[in-house]
C-alpha cells in the first residue's frame, strides 16, 4: 500500500486500523438508516465466513453515511473484527434515498477500496443493507471467482420478473455493451467482489467520479473492462430488498463462470478513448 493510499483516509479510520492485525478479506456494507433490515445481512455475512472461510481472517467494514437510527449499532454484534467510517452524504441524494440506496455511495466504495488495501486483503466484497433475501452462500459465490480463478470483478446477475429493471435492460446494458463490447446484465447491482490487484488499481487513479456524483459503479465496471482486467458474473435466482425495494422473485444463486482478459465487440474508436479516459 502506498503513502498516498493511505493518506486518503480520515484520521480517525487511520487509527482504528492502526489496532488491527492484517486480513485475507475485507467485507463492505455502505449503510444509511437500514436499522430494519441490516442485522439480516450481517448475520449472513457472519454465517457465510464461519461456514465457507472459517480459518480466513476477515475484516467487517462500515461506511454510513450518517444514519440517524441504530444501524452502526448492529455492526458490533456480528463479533468480527470492525472498521467504521462515515462520509459525507450530498443533500440532493439525501431527498431521493427511497429511490437510490446510500447517498454519497461513491465516496463509501472509495473509503471501502482504500480500508481494503491498507489491511492487505486479497478480496474485497461489497454488500447492500438493505437486501433481505442474502443467504450465507452469496459471500462464497461473489470471492470463489476471484481467490480462485483470477477474477478481479465480480459482479451479480439476479432474475428478474420481465417488466423489472426496464431502464437497465432496455438501455443500461446495452448502452454498457455497446460501449466497452462486454455484456453486463445490471452494471449497478450493488454486490460485487473485487480482487487485490483490481484495488491496487482503483485505489492509485486520480481520476475517481467526484462527490455527489451517482457514477461511481459504472465508472469501476469501465475501468475493469477497458483495462482488461477479469470481469465476472453470478446468476442469482432471487434478490429481494427490505422496504422500499421492489424485487421478488425465487431464491438461490449458482456461478455462471468468469470472463476473461479481452474486449470481445465495441467500436475500435470508442474503446481507445475509453482506454484513455478510465
Amino acid at each position: 500500500m502506498s503513502a498516498a493510499a493511505a493518506s486518503t483516509l480520515p484520521p480517525d479510520v487511520d487509527r482504528q486500523l492502526d489496532g488491527l492485525a492484517p486480513a485475507e478479506l475485507a467485507v463492505s456494507v455502505p449503510t444509511y438508516n437500514n436499522v430494519a433490515t441490516v442485522s439480516l445481512v450481517l448475520e449472513a455475512i457472519r454465517a457465510g465466513l464461519e461456514k465457507h472461510f472459517a480459518d480466513v481472517s476477515a475484516v467487517l467494514i462500515n461506511a454510513d453515511a450518517g444514519s440517524s437510527d441504530a444501524t452502526v449499532d448492529r455492526f458490533a454484534d456480528t463479533g468480527l473484527p470492525l472498521v467504521r467510517a462515515t462520509h459525507a452524504a450530498p443533500p440532493a441524494q439525501l431527498a431521493t434515498v427511497p429511490f437510490h440506496g446510500v447517498p454519497g455511495r461513491g465516496a463509501a466504495l472509495r473509503l471501502s477500496v482504500d480500508v481494503a488495501r491498507r489491511l492487505g486483503a486479497r478480496a474485497l466484497v461489497m454488500l447492500e443493507a438493505d437486501i433481505t433475501s442474502i443467504d450465507d452462500e452469496w459471500l462464497e459465490r461473489l470471492l470463489r471467482p476471484v481467490l480462485e480463478r483470477g477474477a478481479d470483478l465480480v459482479m451479480p446477475v439476479h432474475a428478474r420478473h420481465r417488466y423489472d429493471g426496464t431502464i437497465t435492460n432496455l438501455v443500461l446494458a446495452p448502452l454498457v455493451n455497446a460501449l466497452y463490447g462486454r455484456r453486463m446484465h445490471q452494471p449497478l447491482a450493488g454486490a460485487r467482489a473485487l480482487s487485490a490487484a483490481f484495488l491496487d488499481r482503483l485505489a492509485t487513479d486520480p481520476r475517481w467520479p467526484p462527490p455527489g456524483r451517482a457514477m461511481t459503479d459504472l465508472w469501476i465496471e469501465g475501468t475493469a473492462i477497458a483495462d482488461q482486467h477479469r470481469p465476472a458474473q453470478l446468476a442469482h435466482r432471487r434478490v429481494e430488498r427490505g422496504l422500499d425495494g421492489d424485487l421478488r422473485t425465487d431464491a438461490g444463486g449458482i456461478a455462471r463462470g468468469h470472463g476473461d482478459s479481452r474486449l470481445h465487440g465495441g467500436h475500435p474508436k470508442i474503446l481507445s478513448r475509453l482506454r484513455a479516459k478510465f
